[in-house]
């Protein structure tokens, strides 16, 4: 299964992607800020996918995707707001999940990310 980072200001939404995503056996790392996010991608080059939330307080999802290597991990933005063309052309996104969300939308997100990441490398 994948090492997932999840990056979520509100702790309900950071709790119910952890537990959804290691119920189905993935290894999930998560935060609630930007800044916690930046050090995590650098410290842990091993994660398959970023699970980023757009609007935070401080360094928000488009600082995050600034911040990293530009398709270097494929990147699913969940958020509640209408994301701009600017945010779309950064990084690596794979899906767009507007909140509310279910978990099925999630895992079929997450597999249908992963999957892609998998058939690029082999």
């Amino acid at each position: 299964m994948a090492k997932i980072l999840v990056v979520d200001d509100s702790p309900s939404v950071l709790s119910a992607v952890i537990h959804s995503l290691r119920d189905v056996g993935h290894t999930v790392i998560g935060t609630n800020s930007g800044e916690d996010a930046i050090c995590l991608l650098k410290s842990n080059p091993s994660l398959s996918l970023l699970i980023l939330d757009m609007a935070m307080p401080g360094l928000d999802g488009l600082d995050v995707l600034h911040s990293i290597n530009k398709g270097s991990i494929p990147v699913i933005v969940i958020t509640g707001h209408v994301v701009s063309a600017e945010e779309l052309s950064v990084g690596k996104i794979k899906r767009v999940l507007m909140k509310p969300f279910n978990q099925d939308q999630l895992l079929m997100a997450v597999d249908d990310a992963l999957n892609l990441k998998s058939e690029k490398e082999g």
